[in-house]
């Protein structure tokens, strides 16, 4: 009961870095096995993500706090792709609608639950190396995070985050062999700041944070692959109102799935991921993650 206490004074505390943790926990650009492969001139792109994800464990540097908190989110995020050659490059201009709700639990619960729009995500890539026939891409991908998404500054509980963000990632897919197709990725994200924090109106501000991941897909047959991967973070401390919360991540994720091209058109990917470490805030103990794509 010690523990548990002490961990409720901590969080009624500072309830507001409830909010601060579930921003950080959505915000990361999650990229899935061959997504820097690319499409003919042309062609377009629907996809429908559904993110559902379990955090019920809580760290402070690198330590898992006692007590017994919750947090549960149900994510989709629907995206839209165009792609088309420019002046000899092949592009692809997006936009991605977040959408879903976030909710307490375990000793959490008194949070409720918030349901909402995520902040709009305007995007699109630029192939430096684009090789169809060898199975070789390589990518630079910028994502512009506009603060049009549901907040609310009484509420810990956010899919919006009241501040503009700007991503800077470089991907590369590449053949191994004629049975192993391998993704790496870095990115780093900068951002804006939210002068709403909280009822108090407190500002908040963020240092970049940074992310490099791998994965490797097993290609079984041409409906078929198997994938793997893991991906690290590391940065992204936050200041409330000039005080240093020292919450910087030093993470480790790992995840492992399938790919399933049902035709030329259609292709389902679903993700089973989880984190290894987790140096402050919530820790993913389970998530599922599925995608649905339509090529026309």
């Amino acid at each position: 009961m010690q523990g548990r206490s002490r961990f409720l004074t901590w969080a009624n505390g500072f309830i507001f870095i409830i909010g601060l943790f579930v921003s950080n926990i959505i915000e990361a650009i999650e990229v899935d096995p061959g997504d820097f492969v690319s499409a003919p001139d042309g062609t377009n792109l629907i996809l429908m993500y559904n993110q559902f994800s379990n955090f019920d464990s809580f760290y402070k540097d690198g330590k898992k706090l006692s007590g017994d908190p919750g947090l549960r989110t149900n994510v989709n995020i629907l995206r839209l792709v165009r792609f088309m050659e420019v002046g000899g490059v092949l592009i692809d201009p997006q936009v991605l609608l977040p959408f879903g709700r976030l909710e307490g639990t375990r000793y959490n619960g008194n949070l409720g639950g918030e349901g909402g729009t995520g902040d709009l995500l305007l995007t699109g890539g630029a192939w430096l190396v684009n090789e169809p026939a060898k199975g070789n891409y390589l990518v630079l991908i910028p994502y512009f995070f506009l603060p049009t998404g549901s907040y609310d500054k009484r509420s810990p509980l956010n899919l919006g985050e009241n501040r503009f963000k700007f991503n800077l990632q470089l991907g590369a897919t590449f053949a191994v062999g004629t049975s192993y197709q391998a993704d790496l990725l870095g990115d780093v994200t900068f951002y804006g700041d939210n002068d709403e924090l909280g009822p108090s109106e407190q500002t908040l501000e963020q240092e970049p944070l940074y992310q490099l991941g791998g994965k490797m897909a097993r290609i079984i047959n041409e409906h078929w692959k198997v994938s793997v991967g893991l991906t690290y973070t590391y940065g992204g401390e936050q200041t409330v109102s000039g005080v240093d919360l020292e919450n910087e991540k030093n993470d480790w994720r790992a995840e492992a799935g399938v790919v399933f091209n049902a035709t030329p058109r259609h292709q389902v990917i679903a993700l089973y991921r989880r984190d290894l470490r987790v140096e402050n805030g919530f820790g993913l103990d389970h998530g599922l993650f599925l995608r649905f794509l339509y090529a026309f």
